[in-house]
């Protein structure tokens, strides 16, 4: 009887035959499919911003779950990239008026599969003479005071402008908002007494952000101590009477808002 050769390629094969007909893996011998990365759910992509030429758009993500580690960007022209445009932010330029604008951003954390997702379109329009009227205006307000951004584009509409020419006459200026609120807030500590709290409100009611306000407040440079010393005189003007106590008590009311070391140091400094 002739004796069967036996060599390790043989035995790998006859054992990867009987694993697939038996539905199983061999150790070592055959590879397990890998699983695909779960993607990321919920992502949705959107632009803010005017698309008029001048005009800065800025690509907005939106619930993605889990939270992305990173995002990567691509700007689109009637659907096709357009060149160098990978950045979150897109100023629009003369090429782009007519066409319908997108941005597809990309949202990637690790252990899962990266997700893209395009924006709805913008149609990108030209600039038009009734535009330009309205940055003139802007200027002009701006000149006189520093206006926060949104109190700017109000102004402009009710002086007739529609929100697409008071929009784009505001921000093609490109004014730095924090330094608006900064300038603003200097401004009115000039005017009138202000602590800190008494700022932040003023710059709210001027329509800057909560945080632009917070910041304008904090960088004025003000000396609140010496706004409490003020406030005091004032509150002492017009009740002479009034005691140690009721000063400390009126420098520290929510609307007044100077805190209790400002309002003491206040009443230290004026012998009470």
């Amino acid at each position: 009887m002739s004796r069967l050769s036996f060599t390790p390629s043989h035995r790998t094969l006859r054992l990867g035959s009987i694993a697939l007909a038996l539905g199983l893996a061999v150790g070592g011998l055959t590879a397990a499919p890998a699983s695909a990365a779960s993607p990321l759910t919920g992502c949705k992509a959107t632009i803010t911003g005017q698309a008029t030429v001048g005009l800065v758009l800025t690509a907005t993500p939106k619930k993605c779950s889990p939270n992305p580690t990173r995002y990567t960007y691509q700007w689109l022209r009637d659907g096709k990239k357009i060149s160098k445009a990978t950045k979150v932010t897109y100023k629009v330029t003369s090429k782009d008026a007519g066409t319908k604008l997108a941005v597809k951003i990309t949202a990637k954390k690790s252990g899962y599969a990266a997700t893209t997702k395009t924006s709805p379109t913008k149609k990108a329009g030209a600039v038009t003479a009734k535009m330009k009227d309205a940055e003139a205006d802007a200027q002009a307000l701006y000149r006189a005071y520093p206006l926060s951004r949104s109190y700017t584009i109000k102004t402009l509409k009710e002086g007739g402008y529609t929100t697409a020419q008071a929009t784009y006459g505001t921000d093609i200026l490109h004014k730095n908002q924090n330094a608006q609120a900064k300038a603003m807030a200097k401004y009115l500590i000039s005017q009138d007494v202000q602590s800190r709290v008494s700022t932040i409100v003023a710059l709210k009611e001027l329509k800057f952000t909560p945080a632009q306000a917070v910041y304008g407040a904090d960088h004025a440079s003000a000396n609140w101590n010496a706004q409490a010393v003020l406030a005091a005189k004032l509150i002492l003007s017009q009740a002479p009477a009034a005691t140690r106590a009721q000063v400390i008590e009126g420098l520290t009311m929510p609307k007044i808002g100077f805190t209790s070391a400002q309002a003491t140091y206040a009443a230290n400094k004026l012998g009470l």
